[in-house]
């Protein structure tokens, strides 16, 4: 997913070994289908264990992509016409991660240079990769504070996002009881608020309590939330490490299961400029609009008549701005063919 020729609308890609099927929207619910060919000898496989990370590596608004493997990753830069540049990253030495790996990956601007970055979390510290914007990347290592130990791989759930507003990217490890927070400095660093929940909030180390971040007030910082089966925990940020503790009760009936089969989207839905979500379903979906104040308004989509995506994986759903209008849209992904809900 991603806007990989600049014109303001989402496209998207299915990554095979060899090649990639991309779908570059036309606004109007169709796209154009180029064919990416890797370089010869670059075969990924399929199902592969390469990861694959997306963002504006070069900085020039074009979405981009790469291909993570242990010792070096293969980038793709959009040239905004299906074909792609392709400089290959090698890590320093002695840096394996593994392929496949259990190392988490994240991406973002952590030093607000307009550029997207990324990073590989272990246990105690992490590799940050500074993009220079045409293939290579300063390596910098960040150590987490002393005992602050996240295991590899890691029972905490990882978030990202600006939460303190200052336009770099920071990100957080969340805990059952409360969350260590990673601020970034720009320069490599990080400062490192602890955020607790309230006494009684309990999320466990498990995937029974989904969490999604966004601005769901429309204050410039993320804030996130973790959703139970009839009502979800909302965190706002105040910018300073801490959060306004704010409990979001779904209308009477609405039980999601907690761990739950139901699917959860999020983007801003209605364009007002505050984050939304939905729990989408087989036959239907349920819709959040945010207030902004922690309460929501909740409209119901239902699919036409047969169309039933069930509640399984087995139908993949992405979201975007396809038609470029400002909110966003979703799709479910088929084996032949999409089904696209663009907001009306």
């Amino acid at each position: 997913m991603g806007d990989f020729n600049g014109d303001g609308r989402a496209d998207y890609a299915r990554l095979g070994g060899t090649y990639a099927h991309l779908f570059f929207s036309n606004g109007d619910g169709t796209f154009a289908n180029p064919v990416h060919y890797y370089p010869a000898g670059w075969n990924f496989g399929n199902p592969s264990p390469w990861k694959t990370i997306v963002g504006d590596f070069n900085g020039d608004g074009r979405t981009d992509y790469a291909r993570l493997g242990g010792t070096y990753s293969h980038f793709f830069f959009s040239n905004g016409d299906g074909t792609f540049s392709n400089p290959v990253h090698y890590y320093p030495a002695g840096w394996n991660f593994g392929n496949p790996s259990v190392w988490e990956t994240i991406v973002g601007d952590f030093n607000g240079d307009g550029r997207t970055d990324y990073a590989r979390l272990g246990a105690s510290y992490a590799h940050l990769f500074f993009s220079r914007g045409d293939g290579t990347f300063s390596n910098l290592v960040q150590a987490y504070p002393p005992g602050w130990n996240f295991g590899n791989p890691s029972p905490w759930k990882t978030i990202v996002g600006d939460f303190n507003g200052d336009g770099r990217t920071d990100y957080a490890r969340v805990g059952g009881t409360y969350a260590h927070f990673f601020f970034s400095n720009g320069d490599g660093t990080f400062s490192n608020p602890v955020h607790y929940y309230p006494t009684g909030w309990d999320f466990g180390f498990n995937a029974s309590w989904p969490t999604m971040v966004g601005d769901f007030n429309g204050d410039g910082r993320t804030d996130y939330a973790r959703l139970g089966a009839s009502y979800a925990h909302l965190f706002f940020s105040k910018g300073d490490g801490t959060f306004s503790n704010l409990v979001q009760a779904y209308p009477p009936g609405w039980n999601f299961g907690n761990p739950s089969p139901w699917k959860t989207i999020v983007g801003d839905f209605n364009g007002d400029g505050r984050t939304d979500y939905a729990r989408v379903g087989g036959t239907y979906a349920h819709f959040f609009f945010s207030n902004g104040d922690g309460t929501f308004s909740n409209p119901v989509h239902y699919y036409p008549a047969g169309w039933d995506f069930g509640f399984n994986a087995s139908w993949p759903t992405m979201v975007g701005d396809f038609n470029g209008d400002g909110r966003t849209d979703y799709a479910r992904l088929g084996g032949s063919y999409s089904h696209f809900f663009l907001k009306q």
